[in-house]
């Protein structure tokens, strides 16, 4: 009786794995004692084989930057990873070492929340650690940790799944150099979503196979940390994995699915509760963000095409030929396929996996033929008709990035699981693998829209080479003598695969070297000097704004004030201020037409074309490159001038903060051309059409006072007008504003700062309501009389966030502490009970 206790808690610990086993056991012979890659590689030796490969193809791969020789700054089409990432690395580790926690940023725009989204990629905390001149070369290492992380963690996923060390060691390989992992390394966040997926599928198998579930809530704080929407799109992906191995493990058992299911959304909910600090930030940024909830959606367009309408026959092309290589269309600059370099289809995961696939056919019943064919469908129909890969995206976009992804791993899953077959079985299909062969070389020469040039006849040379020796090396896969020497070369063969596509995405293209960096180039140049001087000799706030980019990418840059760490009014953001946005497009600075509103809405130039704006926005300085002086600046005195950046001094800025007596509706404004718009906001604040109540106290204004002509005398006597009742600033910095202020009556005063919910105000140390006036802009109504002013950002729901996530912590711990007590009853009971 003993003894059957024990063997009954034996089996039900193992009866997951044992299923596993007898999945494949069904479907092909035992694995032979004679098979000696897994003697040579048993244990432990097929993980550390695995890493080698991994880290080799690496160093050979990134052996210029590894060796420092450049850095992992791209200025061609990924200049995102100088304009964007890089820009980011260097404003927050500043802002740590000077200001500490991360809250405002004036960097920014003109200021907005940085806190949000400050771990896109959490591995980035690598790069926050260092300083300015360390960041550079530490960019590299980081990558390189996610690429190896991720085939690792693949590795054990395809062992978990019962896989042989030989398959699981080439599925590794597959996963850690696809395109989106390769390609998308320019862009740093892809390796990170690449891995965490990687994490999840690994996890999943932790909880359906052993029960172990303490991984998975935290790698949904990582999605939650790092991207809200991501726990959508990862959601899709799982749920249809999920239900595929359910139903290949325990076929139609719908409680028992329902339960597994009920069992994740649980474990989904405790990990967004540890990720609440984080959360609840990035979820406010993102709908703000005018991407998501603003006028420049994408949702009206992409929602009422039709549902089983074709896309571009340029779309299907590239389609086909990046799942022979990424670079097959072009390098770089010199993509020529549909859409951009990054966001098209990059379904190269290994000219093996192409050849594989069909392979896995011969080896399954009639049952699991539907379910693998259901399963491939899933990820081949949204391909086919746009509409669903619209709906993948929640119609926010027309691109796959995350799309490729999981079609990448959807077929490296197919593709080795054929090759686990294979090598169990000691059988190979011939007549499929000639005939996918076949296929894979019409695809692959078709004259495609009849285009000269549209292809790399090189690259295509080069897959041709290595779909051939695949399919030998395949061919004689079966033959047990030859089977050692066949895996060997096979896996010589990937190795030299991956490395040559891998080296030709990142060596090919254009770096910053590590030179560069040293020189008096790029971010390194004058400017530098210049904002040091400005800063020695001006102690006020104000505004830079620049009539030139230092950023060394083809396309230049906007955010050279986080980089050069200057207060400016450009920004390049994915999710840029909400209100700072909504002054734009009201004043049409910005495009506001619907088809460029999303790019707009993201590449923020600034207030450099706009010369009254920049008065208003506190633009003390300019900075040009130019031999003469800028005819935009006619208000502007040069004062001094390093190497070849002159300094402009704006005679007619204005302060922070100053005042108005006098209001405009919005509907009334809007009407206005802009150059009236821009002149207009210095006799009045614009309100709502519906807040009028509130300034009962103010005047009006009348359009009729509007001058018929502008001159350079009247707006520095309007500026003269504006300076007599400003705030005297006593104390500033990123989070907190304090100053003085005297008026002979009731009047607002208007910050040149974005509206956000975060900013709490006092009038002489009384809480005071922030107005939302200007479209986006803060303004504080003011009495009569001599008063203190004082400003203070808190990020919002950063408090609720903490409270929520040491909650969701603490129940973790209780439920750890709990099954851990009623483990240990269990073992007594049986030690007893013997």
């Amino acid at each position: 009786m003993d003894n059957k206790s024990k063997n009954k808690i034996k089996k039900k610990n193992n009866s997951s794995t044992e299923n596993i086993k007898e999945q494949f056991s069904d479907l092909s012979k035992v694995l032979p004692e004679q098979n000696l890659f897994e003697k040579h590689f048993s244990g432990k030796k097929g993980l550390w084989a695995c890493s080698l490969l991994l880290i080799l193809i690496c160093f050979f791969v990134f052996k210029e930057y590894i060796l420092l020789n450049n850095v992992y700054l791209f200025k061609d089409v990924a200049s995102d990873s100088i304009n964007a990432s890089y820009a980011q690395f260097l404003n927050i580790s500043d802002y740590l070492r000077t200001q500490g926690f991360p809250k405002w940023s004036f960097n920014n725009g003109v200021g907005q929340n940085i806190f949000a989204l400050i771990l896109r990629d959490p591995s980035d905390i690598i790069a926050y650690a260092f300083g300015k001149d360390q960041i550079p070369y530490v960019i590299i290492f980081k990558e390189l940790l996610k690429i190896i992380v991720s085939g690792l963690v693949f590795f054990l996923y395809l062992r978990k799944l019962s896989l042989t060390n030989y398959t699981s060691i080439i599925g590794a390989m597959l996963y850690s150099f696809t395109g989106f992992m390769i390609l998308g390394s320019g862009w740093y966040i892809f390796t990170f979503e690449a891995m965490i997926l990687a994490l999840l599928l690994f996890s999943f198998e932790k909880i359906f196979q052993d029960k172990s579930w303490y991984l998975f809530p935290f790698l949904i704080a990582l999605i939650g940390i790092s991207m809200p929407f991501n726990l959508y799109v990862y959601g899709l992906f799982l749920l249809a994995y999920i239900v595929f191995r359910y139903i290949l493990e325990k076929r139609m058992e719908l409680k028992g699915l329902f339960k597994l299911m009920l069992q994740i959304a649980l474990l989904t909910i405790l990990g967004l509760g540890i990720s609440s600090v984080f959360l609840f930030s990035n979820i406010k940024q993102l709908l703000e963000s005018p991407r998501v909830g603003g006028d420049t959606t994408y949702f009206d367009s992409l929602s009422q095409l039709p549902l089983f309408g074709l896309a571009e026959p340029l779309n299907y092309v590239t389609t086909i030929m990046r799942s022979f290589s990424s670079d097959i269309l072009g390098i770089g600059l010199k993509y020529r396929g549909w859409s951009n370099y990054l966001e098209a289809p990059l379904f190269y995961c290994g000219l093996l996996t192409l050849l594989l696939i069909p392979q896995v056919f011969n080896f399954l019943n009639k049952k699991q033929k539907i379910v693998y064919s259901v399963f491939i469908a899933i990820w081949i129909i949204p391909i086919i008709f746009p509409f669903f890969r619209y709906t993948f995206w929640l119609f926010t976009g027309d691109y796959y990035r995350a799309f490729s992804l999981c079609i990448d791993t959807a077929f490296i899953f197919i593709g080795v699981h054929a090759l686990n077959f294979m090598d169990r079985s000691g059988k190979v299909n011939r007549i499929t693998l000639v005939a996918t062969l076949l296929l894979l070389l019409i695809l692959l020469f078709y004259p495609y829209l009849q285009q000269t040039g549209l292809v790399d006849k090189q690259i295509r040379g080069v897959v041709r080479n290595f779909l051939i020796i695949y399919s030998i090396l395949l061919y004689f896969h079966g033959v047990p003598k030859a089977k050692f020497g066949v895996q060997i070369a096979l896996i010589l063969t990937l190795f030299i695969e991956l490395t040559y596509f891998s080296s030709t995405t990142v060596n090919k293209r254009t770096v910053i070297s590590s030179k560069e960096l040293k020189q008096k180039t790029g971010f390194n140049d004058y400017t530098n000097e210049a904002i040091s001087y400005i800063n020695k000799t001006d102690k006020s706030f104000f505004r830079i704004d620049k009539v030139y980019s230092s950023s060394p990418a083809y396309n230049g840059g906007l955010n050279d004030p986080q980089v050069q760490n200057y207060k400016g009014t450009s920004t390049y953001n994915s999710f840029n201020q909400k209100y700072y946005v909504q002054f734009l497009n009201a004043l049409n600075v910005t495009n506001v037409q619907k088809d460029k509103a999303q790019v707009e809405s993201r590449r923020i130039t600034g207030l450099i074309n706009r010369p009254l704006l920049q008065s208003l926005f506190s633009v003390k300085y300019v900075l040009s490159k130019f031999p003469n002086n800028n005819p935009l600046y006619g208000g502007n005195d040069s004062i001094t001038q390093f190497g070849d950046v002159k300094v402009f001094k704006n005679k007619n800025n204005l302060p922070l903060g100053f005042t108005y007596d006098k209001y405009i509706a919005s509907t009334d404004f809007l009407k206005l051309p802009n150059l009236q718009k821009d002149i207009l906001l210095f006799d009045a604040f614009v309100i709502d059409n519906t807040n009028k109540d509130i300034y009962k106290d103010f005047t009006p204004f009348d359009l009729k006072d509007t001058a018929s002509g502008y001159s350079w005398e009247a707006y520095a006597k309007d500026i003269k007008e504006l300076k007599q009742d400003t705030l005297v600033i006593v104390e500033n910095n990123h989070n907190t504003i304090k100053g003085n202020i005297s008026t002979d009556k009731k009047k607002l005063l208007l910050f040149s700062i974005p509206f956000d919910t975060g900013w709490t105000a006092t009038i002489d140390n009384k809480e005071a309501k922030i107005e939302l006036v200007d479209f986006g802009l803060m303004g504080l109504i003011i009495d009569k009389g001599q008063h203190t002013v004082e400003l203070n950002y808190v990020v919002p729901y950063l408090k609720t966030g903490i409270i929520v996530s040491c909650i969701s912590l603490l129940i973790f711990l209780i439920i750890v502490v709990w099954q851990k007590i009623k483990k240990n009853k269990t073992q007594i009971v049986v030690t007893d009970n013997q």
